[in-house]
């Protein structure tokens, strides 16, 4: 659980599940956002990018960490990504190459 450690950054949560966004409510730093559902990990992001950067709360070159769990372990995280706002997985993957 990320909010335990207190960051100085505010911690956005995305879920299909309204029960989940109401228990998120009371973790700390935690604003949750109920959103319908997602394809993909790729999906998620486009959408966070979507609802943060209009808002002022991203900007581009910022690091927004995905962190995830599948439907096959319920409750559980066992996916995390991270990602720099404004550039596609192109771009990444490149930069990834010449490393």
């Amino acid at each position: 659980m990320l909010s335990k450690h207190r960051p100085k950054v505010c911690i956005y949560a995305f879920s299909r599940k309204a029960e989940v966004c109401n228990r998120m409510n009371a973790l700390w730093g935690v604003h949750p956002v109920h959103k319908k559902e997602w394809e993909s990990a790729e999906a998620m992001l486009k959408t966070a990018e979507k609802e943060l950067l209009p808002k002022g709360l991203l900007r581009a070159g910022d690091v927004l960490g995905l962190v995830a769990g599948t439907q096959l372990t319920s409750g559980a995280t066992n996916f995390m990504r991270l990602h720099t706002v404004g550039e596609d997985d192109q771009a990444s993957t490149k930069r990834r190459q010449k490393k």
